[in-house]
């Protein structure tokens, strides 16, 4: 019997290292491939973990721009557990070919602006760089893509796009999401320390208009 549940995407927080494989392997795998299911079969998942391993997935996955919003999720055997992950695409696979592309040509721009200088320096860089030039959108769109083509975005778009081009400059760097999973940020470790980077409040800070407020929310 194939019992199935449809789920939504938001932003959360679980350790996948809690599943005996990690779905997010295997879901990038299939994005990057164009396949329509995931067999999470091993993963030994059931429905309260499948519903926050998706919004946590959804919220720290450059991949998960590529996928609806709402999926679906098979319980094949009836036995709680389920075993199919099926994704609907966005775009097409050329398509997604050329949006990763985009994306990271968008993040070398960056990379390459901070050549020569210390972690710091780069980190100092990449945030005044994210927080003068993006705006939050009103309309909560997460879409890193839709970040780098409108520089708008929400803390979960701006905290993956800081973390990956920290992660490309091999700066130590995390995401971190609020206890009631409604704020993402990040934490670098600089100075020997892990230190908070909040992309959202240094705009917030900077619309102010006070000199150089935005600092507030960078290495606190």
């Amino acid at each position: 019997m194939r019992k199935f549940l449809t789920t939504v995407l938001a932003t959360a927080v679980l350790a996948t290292s809690a599943y005996a494989a990690d779905p997010t392997v295997r879901i990038n795998k299939a994005i990057k491939n164009y396949d329509t299911y995931v067999d999470l079969r091993e993963c030994q998942m059931s429905v309260n973990d499948i519903s926050d391993f998706l919004a946590l997935y959804y919220g720290q996955n450059m991949s998960a721009s590529f996928i609806d919003k709402n999926v679906k999720v098979y319980d094949e055997d009836d036995n709680g557990l389920y075993d199919v992950l099926e994704l609907n695409y966005k775009y097409t696979k050329e398509e997604n070919e050329a949006i990763t592309q985009f994306i990271a040509d968008k993040e070398q721009e960056l990379i390459d602006s901070v050549k020569g200088m210390s972690q710091k320096e780069q980190a100092k860089y990449i945030y005044k760089y994210m927080v003068h030039n993006y705006a939050y959108d009103d309309d909560l769109n997460a879409d890193p893509y839709y970040l780098y083509k409108n520089n708008k975005g929400i803390c979960c778009s701006f905290s993956l796009a800081y973390y990956r081009i920290m992660t490309r400059l091999n700066i130590p760097c995390k995401m971190v999401v609020s206890n009631d999973h409604t704020h993402q940020w990040n934490e670098v470790f600089i100075d020997g320390k892990w230190q908070e980077v909040d992309i959202t409040e240094g705009i917030r800070l900077y619309n102010t208009g006070f000199p150089n407020a935005e600092m507030r929310a960078f290495l606190k």
